[in-house]
Parts: C-alpha cells; sequence; structure tokens
C-alpha cells in the first residue's frame, strides 16, 4: 500500500497532456489525459483534484474513479473525463508496476498475443492517398482510415461523392482495408447517399456518417446499409454509450479511453459492447500513454477488432510523434498489420521523463489565477512560490496589495515557464538555491500611476558613455536602426538556437516520416530544378539525379546501395525543395510542402555514417541555397561553415593529378570541381552579404574550373561542348565562378583590415574595373551580378565612413586625386542606377521572386549608394528618387519578419537621414513617381509637414526634425577638419573625432543589415575602431 504523495502533469507537443503520479514509497505510474483544443481546461481540472487526492491510497483505483465522477453536482463531459483519464491510466500502470507485471494482468489476463492496428492516411486527391497509402503499406499496415471528403453543404454536388468513392478504389486495388471517416463533416441528405455509393467498394468501415448527438439519423442510415457503422469518439461514459447500443445503430464502438475516464471505464464500455454484440476498436490519434493504455483492454476484451495509432498523423507536427517520450519505441512496430502485446510491467513503455520535462518547458507561458495579492491564495494553497504574473486586460495596471506576512518568499526559476506543476498540500519551503523573487516590500509598494499627457517628454537617447544623443545627430540613425531592428525580434524566439537566431523559423517537421510525392511530380521538379532554380549554380549532373529518383522510387524510399544512401536521398530531397521554393509564388503557396522536404533531408544527413561523401557536400551546399531563399541567412551561414570543413576534408579544393580522372569516372571527377567552385562563389557572396571574413582563401586553391559543356557531352565522355552548341549549359555557371573570384579579390584588397591609401585604392580599383570589362567581353550575361560587383569597387570613394553623411563629398573635393576619386564615384552612382533600372523591369515582367534573394541583396546595396549620394539638390534628386522607387519595389515583396524587411527597416531610416540633411529635397512634396527611372519629374507643391513615404505615401514628421540641419554644408563646416589627407594614409581619417561615435566601415553597415539583431554597443564603444563623427 502507498498513498500518492505527488501529482504531476505536462503539456507536451504535439498536443498531449502527461499526468505523473508518485506515491509516497517512491513507485511511479503515467497515464495521459489529452483533449485536443482543450488543454488549459483538463490542467484546471487536474489542479482542483490533485489537492483533494494527496494522501489518498494510490491502490484505491474504484474509491477515486467514483469519487472523481459523482464527488460533483455535474458529471461527465469531456474535459472532467479527460482530466479523471489521466489520473486513472496513471494509478493502474503505477499498481502494476508495483506489482512487475502487465497491466492486463490485473483485468483478467489476456485473450491475445497480438493486436491489428491501422493508421490514418489524410490526403484530399486520389494521388495523395495512393502514395500515402503505399507508405503505410510500407511500414507494415494492411489497413488504413481516410477522410470521406471536405465539408459538404447540405444539398451538394455529386460529383465530390464520386471523388469520394476513387480514392477509397484507389486504397483498395492496393490491397488495403479502408475505414472511411465521415467526420460528422456530412449532413443527412448526402450521407445517405455516399454511403450507398461506398457500399459496393466494402468500406472496412464507415465512421461517425452523421455527429453523436443525431442518433435518429444514424439508426436511419444504419437500417439502409450492410456497411458496418463506428462511433464513439464524442461519448465520454456508459451512460452516452449506452442508447446507441440499446438503439442497434453502431457495429463498431470507437471508445477514446483519454476521454471516457481511463482503463476504469473503458473495461466496462467493452463488457457493454460485448453484451450487445457490438465490436471494440478503440479512438485513439493521441500520444504513447494512450496508445500502450488502450492496448492494455484490448489484449483482455474478447470484442476488440482493431486499434488505431497515431504514428505519422498529421496532427503530430513540431518533431515529436508517437514514437518520441518513450525509452522503448520499438513496442510499435507494425509486421504483417498487427503489433506484439506489451509485454513490460505496468504499461508495457518506459516513458523518457528527462525527454518530457524538457520539451514542456515553456508550454505554458504563466499562470492567470493570481488574486491581487503577493503571495496569493491560490499559489499558498499549491505550495508554489508567487510571482505574481497575473495578465491585467481593464485598461489600468493592478494595485499589488502586499502580503500580511513581511516574510518575501523565494520562487523556483523554472516555476514561471514550465508547464508541469508539483502539486501539494502545504508551502514549500524556500529553496536556498533558488532565484530570489523580485525585490517585492510592503512599504514600497505603490500604486502605479497612468501618466498624464501633459507630463514633460521623454528624455532624449544617449549613447553607451551617457552623452546626450538628439535627432540632429548621426548617431541617432544607428540607434533608430537598433531600436527598429530590435523591435522585430518578436518574430523569433530567442530559445532558438545560436546558429540561427534571427531567422524566420522552419516549420517543426518530423523528418523521419516523409512520404515521397507521386513520381511524375517528383519528374516535374527535378525539370524545374536543372532549368530554373540552378542556372546559375549548376554543381549536379542531371542524368545522374534521374537514375537516382529512379532507384529511389523503384526501392520504396531505400536505395539499392547502403552505402551512402542517406546522402544521395538526402540531396534528391534537397533537389525537391529547392525546385518547390525557386518556382513558388511570391504569396508562400507550397512553402511548407518544400520545408518538408529540408526536413525530411535534415533527418537522413544527421544518420548519415562513415566517411565524407561528395554527396554529402552537395546534398548540404542545396541546403545553404535553399536556407538562403527561405530567409534564414544566419542558418545558411552556420551551415557553410561546416561544409567547408566537409570540402577540405574530401580535398575538392585540390586539383587531382593531372589526366586523373576520379575512379575513372568523367561525371564524378567534373562534379567535384562543380560542386567546390560554386561553394567558392557562395563563400564570397556570404562574405560581402555578411561583411564577415571568406572561408576559402585562393592561396590555398588549386582545383581546375569545370569543363564547359552540357550534361550530356558528360555521358558522352567528351569535355568539350558540340560545335554547334554557343551556350553550353555550364556557361552561365562558369562565368559566376570567374566574377566570384573578381569580387574575393576585391573583398581582400578594399574590405579587409589593412585599409589601402587613396593612391592605392585608385590603381587597385583601375586594375578591378579592367577585369570586369574584360570578363563581360567573354561573356556578357549575369547583368546585376556585375553592376553590384562594380558598385563593391567604387563604393569606397563614395563613403568609406558613415559619419560623413552630411558632408562627405564636401570634403572629398579638397581631397588630392580629386579628379580620379570623383570618376569612380560616377562609376559607383552609374552601376547603382542600373541595378534599379534592372530591378524595375523585372518587377513589370513579375519577375521579382522571393527565393532570388541575390536579387533584394543587390538592390539593397544600391539604394544604400544611392541614399548617400551628396550633390546639389537639384541634381541629387534624380538619385534619391531612384533610390525610393527601388526601395518601394523590394520591400512591396518582402515577407513579414525576413532579411529583406530588417533591409528595409535600415534603409527607411537612411532615406529619413537623406531628408533630415537636405531641405530643399524634403520640402518637395509630390508622391514619388513608380514609372521609368530614366524620367523623374520635379515637383514644387507643397502640402505642409509631411514627407513621402517608399511609393509616395505622404508621411507626417515633426517639424525641427527632418529639416533641422540644412543642406548643402557651407565651407565653414570645414573648419574643424584640420589637415587633408597625407599621401598613403585612408581617406577615413579625415573627419575629426569626438566622444560620439559611428560605424567606420561598410563591412560592419552590411553585418548590421544582415544579421539586423547585433548590439551596437560593442561598435559605439570600441576606442580602436577608428570612429569619427561630424
Amino acid at each position: 500500500m502507498g498513498k500518492i504523495a505527488k501529482i504531476e502533469y505536462f503539456r507536451v507537443p504535439p498536443r498531449w497532456l502527461f499526468v505523473k503520479i508518485t506515491d509516497n514509497a517512491g513507485h511511479v505510474g503515467w497515464g495521459e489525459a489529452s483533449l485536443e483544443g482543450h488543454t488549459q481546461a483538463v490542467e484546471g481540472c487536474l489542479a482542483a483534484w490533485a489537492d483533494r487526492y494527496l494522501g489518498l491510497e494510490a491502490d484505491d483505483i474504484e474509491h477515486i474513479w467514483q469519487l472523481s465522477y459523482r464527488g460533483g453536482f455535474y458529471r461527465g463531459g469531456p474535459v472532467l473525463m479527460s482530466a479523471l483519464s489521466g489520473i486513472d491510466i496513471a494509478l493502474w500502470d503505477l499498481k502494476a508496476r508495483k506489482l512487475n507485471v502487465p497491466l492486463y494482468q490485473l483485468l483478467g489476463g489476456k485473450v491475445r498475443d497480438k493486436l491489428r492496428v491501422y493508421a490514418w492516411i489524410g490526403g484530399d486527391r486520389p494521388s495523395d492517398v495512393e502514395v500515402q497509402a503505399t507508405a503505410r503499406k510500407a511500414q507494415g499496415f494492411n489497413a488504413v482510415k481516410m477522410n470521406a471528403t471536405e465539408d459538404l453543404g447540405w444539398l451538394d454536388s455529386p460529383k465530390k461523392l464520386e471523388e469520394c468513392v476513387e480514392r477509397v478504389k484507389t486504397v483498395k486495388d492496393l490491397g488495403l482495408d479502408a475505414g472511411v471517416d465521415f467526420h460528422g463533416r456530412v449532413h443527412k441528405p448526402m450521407a445517405k447517399q455516399l454511403v450507398a455509393k461506398l457500399e459496393p467498394h466494402d468500406p472496412l468501415f464507415i465512421e461517425e456518417p452523421l455527429l453523436s448527438e443525431n442518433i435518429g439519423g444514424i439508426k436511419d442510415i444504419a437500417a439502409h446499409t450492410r456497411c458496418p457503422i463506428a462511433l464513439g469518439e464524442r461519448l465520454h461514459s456508459r451512460w452516452d454509450v449506452r442508447p446507441f447500443l440499446e438503439s442497434g445503430c453502431v457495429d463498431i464502438l470507437q471508445p477514446d479511453i483519454c476521454h471516457v475516464g481511463g482503463i476504469s471505464e473503458m473495461r466496462r464500455i467493452a463488457s457493454a459492447c460485448e453484451t450487445y454484440d457490438v465490436a471494440l476498436a478503440p479512438h485513439c490519434p493521441l500520444g504513447p500513454i494512450a496508445l500502450a493504455a488502450n492496448v492494455q483492454v484490448d489484449a483482455v476484451s474478447p470484442n476488440f477488432v482493431i486499434q488505431e495509432m497515431s504514428l505519422g498523423i498529421h496532427y503530430n507536427v513540431g518533431g515529436q510523434d508517437l514514437t518520441s517520450y518513450t525509452l522503448n519505441p520499438e513496442v510499435w512496430k507494425v509486421t504483417d498489420g498487427y503489433i506484439d502485446l506489451l509485454s513490460g510491467p505496468g504499461l508495457g513503455i518506459e516513458v523518457d521523463e528527462e525527454q518530457v520535462r524538457a520539451l514542456s518547458k515553456d508550454s505554458k507561458a504563466r499562470k492567470t489565477r493570481c488574486s491581487g495579492k503577493c503571495p496569493c491564495a491560490f499559489c499558498s494553497q499549491l505550495g508554489v512560490p508567487c510571482q505574481f504574473t497575473a495578465p491585467y486586460r481593464r485598461g489600468r495596471p493592478p494595485v499589488v496589495e502586499g502580503s500580511e506576512s513581511p516574510q518575501v518568499t523565494t520562487m523556483d526559476s523554472a516555476l514561471g515557464s514550465s508547464a508541469s506543476y508539483v502539486l501539494s498540500r502545504r508551502v514549500s519551503e524556500p529553496d536556498a538555491g533558488s532565484a530570489p523573487c523580485s525585490n517585492l516590500n510592503v512599504s514600497s509598494l505603490q500604486t502605479s500611476v497612468i501618466q498624464s499627457s501633459r507630463n514633460s517628454p521623454e528624455p532624449l537617447q544617449t549613447d553607451r558613455q551617457g552623452h546626450i544623443v538628439g535627432p540632429s545627430s548621426g548617431v541617432s540613425f544607428l540607434l533608430r536602426v537598433q531600436k527598429k531592428l530590435a523591435s522585430q525580434a518578436s518574430h523569433y524566439s530567442s530559445e532558438s538556437s545560436i546558429f540561427t537566431f534571427g531567422d524566420l523559423p522552419l516549420p517543426e517537421l518530423d523528418g523521419s516520416f516523409f512520404i515521397l510525392p507521386p513520381k511524375s511530380e517528383a519528374e516535374g521538379l527535378l525539370t524545374s530544378y536543372f532549368e530554373f532554380a540552378a542556372a546559375t549554380h549548376r554543381f549536379l549532373h542531371r542524368r545522374t539525379m534521374a537514375l537516382w529518383l529512379d532507384e529511389l522510387y523503384e526501392t520504396g524510399g531505400k536505395m539499392r546501395s547502403k552505402e551512402g544512401a542517406r546522402s544521395r536521398i538526402a540531396l534528391i530531397f534537397m533537389m525537391f525543395a529547392c525546385a518547390q521554393r525557386f518556382t513558388e509564388s511570391n504569396d508562400g503557396n507550397g512553402s511548407e510542402s518544400s520545408a518538408r522536404f529540408f526536413s525530411a533531408a535534415e533527418h537522413q544527413l544527421s544518420e548519415e555514417k562513415g566517411e565524407v561523401r561528395l554527396t554529402s557536400i552537395q546534398a548540404r551546399l542545396c541546403q545553404c541555397f535553399y536556407l538562403l531563399a527561405e530567409s534564414r541567412m544566419n542558418h545558411c551561414w552556420s551551415l557553410f561553415g561546416t561544409l567547408g570543413h566537409l570540402i577540405f576534408a574530401l580535398g575538392i579544393h585540390r586539383r587531382s593529378r593531372r589526366n586523373e580522372i576520379v575512379n575513372g569516372d568523367l561525371v564524378e571527377h567534373e562534379c567535384r570541381k562543380r560542386t567546390f567552385w560554386v561553394a567558392y562563389s557562395l563563400d564570397a557572396y556570404l562574405s560581402a552579404t555578411f561583411g564577415r571574413p571568406k572561408t576559402f582563401h585562393d592561396f590555398d586553391i588549386n582545383q581546375d574550373l569545370p569543363a564547359c559543356v552540357d550534361d550530356s557531352d558528360l555521358d558522352l565522355g567528351r569535355l568539350s561542348a558540340a560545335p554547334d552548341n554557343a551556350l553550353p549549359e555550364m556557361a552561365a555557371p562558369i562565368a559566376q565562378i570567374k566574377i566570384s573570384r573578381i569580387i574575393a579579390s576585391v573583398l581582400r584588397e578594399f574590405y579587409s583590415l589593412r585599409t589601402p591609401s587613396s593612391k592605392e585604392r585608385i590603381e587597385l580599383a583601375a586594375k578591378f574595373t579592367e577585369e570586369l570589362k574584360q570578363w563581360r567581353l567573354d561573356m556578357n550575361v549575369l547583368n546585376l551580378t556585375y553592376w553590384h560587383t562594380l558598385l563593391l569597387v567604387h563604393r569606397p570613394f563614395l563613403l568609406s565612413n558613415f559619419a560623413s553623411l552630411s558632408n562627405y563629398s564636401t570634403v572629398r573635393a579638397k581631397l588630392p586625386n580629386h579628379e580620379a576619386i570623383e570618376n569612380n564615384v560616377k562609376q559607383c552612382l552609374d552601376a547603382a542606377i542600373k541595378i534599379t533600372k534592372i530591378i524595375e523591369e523585372l518587377e513589370e515582367r513579375n519577375q521579382l521572386h522571393r527565393a532570388f534573394w541575390f536579387t533584394y541583396y543587390f538592390a539593397s546595396c544600391a539604394v544604400v549608394v544611392l541614399y548617400q549620394r551628396k550633390a546639389r539638390p537639384d541634381s541629387y534628386v534624380a538619385y534619391f528618387n531612384a533610390a525610393s522607387d527601388c526601395q518601394s519595389r523590394i520591400i512591396n515583396n518582402a515577407r513579414n519578419g525576413s532579411w529583406v524587411q530588417r533591409y528595409g527597416m535600415v534603409l527607411e531610416e537612411l532615406r529619413l537621414e537623406v531628408l533630415r540633411h537636405n531641405h530643399s529635397l524634403a520640402t518637395r512634396q509630390e508622391p514619388l513617381p513608380r514609372g521609368s527611372i530614366d524620367a523623374m519629374p520635379l515637383s514644387n507643391s507643397s502640402h505642409g509637414n509631411h514627407t513621402m513615404g517608399s511609393r509616395g505615401v505622404s508621411e507626417p514628421v515633426a517639424q525641427g526634425d527632418l529639416f533641422s540641419a540644412p543642406f548643402p554644408a557651407d565651407d565653414s563646416a570645414l573648419s574643424n577638419i584640420g589637415s587633408l589627407e597625407p599621401p598613403g594614409e585612408s581617406l577615413a581619417a579625415i573627419s575629426p573625432s569626438s566622444s560620439i561615435v559611428e560605424m567606420t566601415a561598410w563591412t560592419q553597415f552590411d553585418s548590421l543589415m544582415t544579421g539586423g539583431f547585433g548590439n551596437f554597443d560593442s561598435l559605439l564603444s570600441d576606442p580602436g575602431a577608428n570612429w569619427a563623427w561630424t
């Protein structure tokens, strides 16, 4: 005998509620009280009951059941019975474990050694059903349950009924038995017709032809069909079941053990069904504890026929499935449609308590029943420290009343975030190791005061040194950007990995269970990948991928050779994901589909064993491109680090010995070169985008460029293109590789720690400009890439220090080599304007796809450059209008929370900063034109204190904010500059320094825009960063 000492409950993903009961001897039992969509209600019931049951004999299961059911005025219903189920199952498990016997031994002993099971398939199109049914058959099932139809009207088209029949026929043709679930979503006029149409095809059963409250209609349908009628998941006790048994309208009862009061009531319902010759087929789309409890009742029930399993059911999202939370998931293995009877003590499963506790953390945000006193009566009764975290919803903060006791309690640091609660009779003693409660003292408690609108405005913001930063200061631009980026952090979870923080989260999917798309769809994705998604970064061989795709389908997803199979399967899935993502529209449809491919590939790669293979690298390289398309920049950056190490480990950055073909395979030999150089190109762009060092350095590399041929040439053993082929498939990728090498040199010379002198910079710019012209002569493709590279070359001449936003052009006029500098500035601005024109053309052709991340990156770089061009107002307005127009085009296509949206925040603050320094421009109030950038009319109209939004939307601005700094700066602004740049020194040294500082490098600005969440404190306070401000 043992008394109940502790009751805990855990809300865990995907939608389950587990209950743990411990007696005073340390014996433990687990139950499940899941009620889909109403977890909090069940938790409230458990909290109310738990205190009542502490100290009762754990062996008195029936007494506790009757006390729970009959102890209140209201009985039954889904909430009370689900809570009772969790307690009842846990008590049975505890008792059987204490006796070290399977639970079914306490119910009279087994009548079978194995149980027939079925799984769910949920597709609504015949092709979906066929694929999913085939997958279930491969898992060992010989029976499935499927949706009959989507919601039907009271009188709907007969065509929809025919579609349902076709789905059933498709599944039956595969040799599977099929139960058809109407879900109560079909009304009686259509249900009668649908049952009649299905009858010739012998469904295993018809489930819930009508909702259970319509017992008369169900009885009518049952009287006119020979199909077995099944129902019961919405019935919550034997009293709910009785009228259906007495009316004779049900052939198979499907009670849910989590909703009927647990094992005790389920056993009674099973016996009642037996007296009416009704079969038992328990409903169970829930967790492993619920299924294990069902199995115990199934084992002792002679009228049991089949058991539902939730393995891979569409409700199980987020990576958790039936095999989660247990240490012996092998018990759910299905063989020839059956599972073996569980033979372990208790429920027969071993719950992984560590995983349960880990995943239940943070699933309940806060308690909501504080009474207004601290500690509140509710927390005191439960014996838990009080946080006073109750939300208020009536417009005013509540008055926090002090406790009569002066004692300040402590709290467990996990209480506020954990969904597991320990309920006991006494107030727990303070834990010496716990975190102290906020220093709440009775004498210090005050009533909250609502701020008057007449109060003084908030004080001006300050930098890290505490100096006031007013709106006229350039530092305010950086601080405003930081504030906006920080506010955007609400899109992301602070619990995300350090490797992905700041990215849009990937959908939480279980990659271990994946159903292949129809082969015709897969072949279409392969075509889309090679013809569209990988036009400029082609590193796979089309025929090889097609052969692997055929093998994948011929083997049911297993591949013939186990060696390297996982990386090949992952590569196929990533090809699917990229093709799906790059061909879907900007509305985001299909994003989850591509994420499923990514999740499945990630699972395959996580299980990869043995040596590094080329396919291991290729699959991860595909992942990098997919993550960029999905606006997961930081995840891509982290993954690329691993990818680089794998490349070094395999050695594909080095050429093979002369004329030696790797393993005698020409395709393998070329793919090694292709893969490395595509990775090299991506490395250059990631370095430029993030403003961070590269992974690959030219002095470590001697790999040859890939051959400029079609894949079909490699199939024929040729390393040269056919004479009649003017533009082989590898022409654009090789052009991309060559310009990437130029970009890598530009980054090394202009954007490294060593800053070249103005003279060296001019010489280097001339050298790189000539190389780019020669590159363009050889291959006139990749126009955006070309103009962006020119922009990288000449951008430092326009502005090397963001402190110079207000006067840098004036300073530049006094520098040595003025004409050469101005020529470079002009080339930079010309490149930026060319980019904005291309963006305009792409949008007008509806080709500004979100997945092409580099398009948005190039456009953002051009906008930044154009906003920073300083000239007379009449000549600058064209640049400003071009930048505003381009900004609006890319931001209007940005997905919420994406890195493009982060760029938009920075760009908008930069645009406002320009207006603040340019009174003449700010007073031009006509909406910005959206048409051609070549013709931008000026306007002299005025509409008060407003300025234009990115698409000409009039926005109010505070007088004295945007217009407080006149433009252009007069010569007196140069009086503090001192001597001009000595020969050989950096342009960044020309600005005067002060205690208020900001960014000096384009790389830091790039990192800010891409990373989005970096704290400026380290930048604003670094004494060695050569900060300057005017």
